[in-house]
């Protein structure tokens, strides 16, 4: 116990210092490109406008639980409920020091009503081998574009490094896979206190092994359902240079898009990505020629749709919830168990 606090207390330190540097960063961008030039640019922005941006990113939740309900190798939880636990994720994501493995805990738990532990952690784990395979090609193609047109070669360097980790990361969590990586899980559940966990993560590594052995159709959907929802990322891009009064081409919304989640993938450790993503942003948008100025300003509106949309999630966590402890009401008790024999009173 007194080693978990520990680490809870290291995390917590961690998380802080993370803050504290994204918040440094974020102040010397705008102390070097100024803040009148940001406001500028944000002023052209109409309610109407801010509220087609937040109504452009669920349609990458939609697509990514799609992929999502294809990683399962049979019948899974609702559509919907999917829907909500990805939203809660993702809400728990944008703020957690864990990054985008924070929220994968709470998309198990949210659907457990429907699926079991033992199954919805491996078709968590094939949604996020298919999310990174999808991740790299997505930056593959836009890097393929760039060269082909001949953007400034800083981003097409940019993009590059980018595609090496990602594929060095792909194979990486791939060959943990196929080493049998939930047994190693299972032992370190053990170790802090968790009965079962070794029998448990067996178990899941041979229901991952069966799954990418007899379901690549599936996993081939799951691919692809997560390729569109990178696709649906620049859509969003597109539309916030829009109405920032910039019409780019495809191209453009394609390479800004891949730098993005590219470094949020790579720097997935820092709480939001916060700092980070600003000077990447800006330095993309200069090397498009577009001003570090527009840069900024259009990081600030993905900022404001992600509010929104952790509000929306936090609100989701709160559905999603009462949706388990109804189901969990509603469910029989287990066979064998007290409440199954306890006689019942007659009606009257």
């Amino acid at each position: 116990m007194a080693d978990r606090l520990l680490d809870m207390r290291y995390g917590r330190w961690l998380q802080g210092l993370g803050v504290a540097a994204g918040l440094a960063l974020a102040v010397g961008l705008f102390a070097h490109t100024g803040v009148t030039p940001v406001l500028e640019a944000m002023r052209k922005i109409n309610w109407w406008q801010f509220g087609l941006i937040c109504l452009s990113y669920p349609l990458v939740l939609a697509a990514d639980s799609a992929g999502w309900s294809f990683s399962f190798p049979r019948g899974t939880a609702p559509y919907g409920r999917l829907l909500l636990a990805r939203a809660a994720g993702e809400a728990v994501n944008a703020a957690s020091v864990l990054g985008p493995v924070g929220g994968e805990p709470l998309r198990a738990w949210l659907v457990r009503p429907w699926v079991p532990y033992e199954e919805s952690v491996p078709s968590l784990i094939v949604a996020k081998t298919a999310n990174v395979a999808a991740q790299a090609a997505f930056v593959a193609v836009a890097l393929g574009l760039a060269i082909a047109i001949e953007l400034d070669r800083r981003l097409v360097l940019g993009l590059g490094l980018l595609l090496a980790i990602q594929i060095v990361a792909l194979l990486g969590f791939v060959a943990g896979q196929l080493k049998g990586g939930m047994s190693w899980l299972g032992r370190l559940i053990e170790r802090f206190g968790v009965r079962g966990g070794q029998r448990s993560a067996t178990h899941m590594d041979r229901m991952l092994g069966s799954y990418y052995r007899d379901n690549r159709g599936r996993f081939a959907a799951a691919l692809g359902f997560h390729l569109l929802g990178r696709l649906l990322g620049a859509v969003e891009v597109w539309v916030i240079l829009w109405a920032l009064g910039h019409t780019v081409p495809t191209i453009t919304a394609l390479a800004l898009e891949a730098i993005g989640s590219g470094v949020r993938f790579v720097l997935f450790f820092l709480p939001g990505g916060l700092g980070v993503l600003e000077g990447a942003n800006t330095a993309a948008f200069g090397a498009l020629g577009l001003g570090a100025s527009l840069g900024l300003a259009f990081s600030l509106l993905r900022r404001a749709r992600q509010v929104v949309w952790i509000l929306l999630g936090l609100a989701a966590i709160g559905a999603a919830r009462l949706g388990v402890s109804r189901r969990a009401a509603a469910a029989p008790p287990p066979t064998g168990s007290r409440e199954s024999r306890r006689p019942r009173r007659a009606a009257r």
